[in-house]
């Protein structure tokens, strides 16, 4: 399995770019498009991310949400 991890270094910011899925404890999370709401279809480790929020599956059609904190 190959990785591509992307680091960008904009005014002491850093942007983290990640092809392809992620494993933590054998589950297995893959960045989708952000939901439409918190009943949208969804399999349960999917992920997304928008400028305020990011959105984890946490059950058949069941989206959490939280939010992204700016500026620390």
């Amino acid at each position: 399995m190959s990785e591509i991890i992307e680091l960008e270094l904009i005014e002491d910011i850093i942007e983290v770019e990640i092809q392809g899925d992620i494993v933590f404890n054998q589950l297995t999370h893959s960045w989708v498009d952000v939901p439409a709401g918190r009943d949208s279809s969804g399999t349960p480790g999917e992920m997304s991310f928008d400028d305020d929020y990011l959105y984890i599956c946490v059950g058949p059609n069941r989206w959490a949400r939280t939010m992204l904190t700016k500026g620390w």
